[in-house]
């Protein structure tokens, strides 16, 4: 048994030896500029575009049209259990779909409209979780058990669109570019936050799961239609993968929270025909509901945007693509000492010792013709004929 540990332990430290040796030839090979010039780390405009698929000097896609479907949950006072649901019939798994426009302004920051319909269903049951829910029914004054069914509902929402990945996560990667000479990674995955006001228009109804009847006078809205429009409160959270440049797939998990309990039907007092006190099983007298869905992603912009879309491009690959080039050793000359950098030079071949302006220009202060330097009277009167001029 010794033998054998002793054999894994040396085998353990033989493998951390090799993998230190080939992390070190690994730097010592990539530390190069990212333009491959081991004396420079600046990229000229074609080198950014190659690396980063981008270009400065052309407008990003912005927009994106969200088709997405899934399933929903009650979180209501008619239903079976706190986190469970039950699946058969009537099964308490509904259906939504919808489609969604987002305006990005940046890599983390948009406005989402959204516009969905769906069915939400709760019920009540007699086998399985905890007493409280096996005797729910009874003790909110039902005779046997129930449960309630909404109508195709309507919902429009505008929220707040937040890609946490989009913030400020690129300085290390930036960093890391700057000591391994590689390209800052494009990323391909994030996690988003929605946050969100929007209306909920539909109609409840509540039925005994025995026969699927409906319960009689359990009507509480205008009209005894229970058909009603109510504000909601949607908090989304969810993730995305960047399939090509023009689609991307997620997941997302959204709950929504009603202003009021009627999504059930079933308007919550707090205590049942006994005047005994009976605790919610939603907790709180609002409904609320949750639904996970898969959404299918279209990418888009201004016609003549560049194909890449802005949530996924890294801030500092736009800092890195318009950065300068390093000038060359040849427009730092001065050829003819002047004091004038060639690259400002308007005479690059002025005579040596002549006495030259901001430009590189000879001075010839009278206009004469006749450069200061070698002018006996360099401020003489244009009136005069030169005399002498030691050209």
């Amino acid at each position: 048994m010794k033998t054998n540990f002793k054999h894994l332990f040396l085998t353990i430290i033989c493998i951390a030896f090799a993998t230190v040796s080939f992390a070190q030839k690994s730097k010592k090979d990539n530390g190069v500029g990212v333009a491959g010039d081991a004396n420079s780390s600046t990229m000229t405009v074609k080198q950014a575009k190659k690396y980063y698929k981008v270009d400065s000097k052309k407008f990003l896609q912005d927009w994106n049209l969200i088709i997405h479907g899934g399933a929903t949950v009650p979180f209501t006072d008619l239903r079976s259990y706190d986190w469970f649901r039950q699946t058969k019939k009537p099964s308490e798994l509904q259906w939504d779909a919808g489609i969604g426009l987002t305006k990005m302004f940046n890599s983390a920051f948009g406005l989402n409209i959204d516009y969905t319909l769906g069915k939400v269903s709760g019920r009540t049951v007699e086998k399985g979780g905890f007493a409280e829910d096996r005797q729910y029914w009874k003790q909110i004054g039902f005779d046997q058990p129930v449960y309630f069914k909404t109508s195709i509902f309507h919902m429009a929402c505008l929220s707040a669109y937040i890609d946490w990945m989009g913030i400020g996560m690129g300085y290390n990667s930036y960093i890391k570019s700057k000591i391994t000479g590689k390209p800052v990674k494009a990323r391909r995955f994030a996690v988003y936050t929605k946050l969100g006001l929007g209306f909920w228009r539909g109609s409840s109804q509540i039925y005994n799961v025995k026969d699927d009847k409906p319960i009689a006078n359990n009507q509480y809205t205008r009209g005894f239609t229970n058909k009603f429009t109510e504000v909601v409160f949607p908090l989304a959270m969810g993730m995305k993968f960047k399939v090509t440049k023009m689609f991307d797939i997620g997941v997302e998990s959204q709950f929504v929270f009603m202003n009021s309990d009627k999504l059930d039907a079933f308007n919550f007092t707090g205590s049942n025909t006994n005047g005994k006190v009976v605790n919610s099983l939603s907790k709180i007298n609002r409904d609320a509901f949750a639904d996970v869905s898969i959404q299918f992603i279209y990418k888009f912009g201004r016609i003549g945007a560049q194909k890449e879309h802005v949530e996924w491009v890294n801030p500092l690959a736009f800092i890195m693509a318009d950065q300068k080039t390093e000038k060359k050793k040849d427009e730092l000359k001065d050829t003819d000492g002047d004091g004038v950098l060639d690259i400002l030079d308007k005479e690059p071949t002025t005579p040596e010792g002549y006495a030259v302006d901001a430009h590189g220009v000879t001075l010839d202060s009278d206009k004469d013709g006749c450069p200061d330097t070698k002018d006996p009277e360099p401020f003489s009167s244009p009136a005069f004929e030169i005399v002498d001029c030691k050209m």
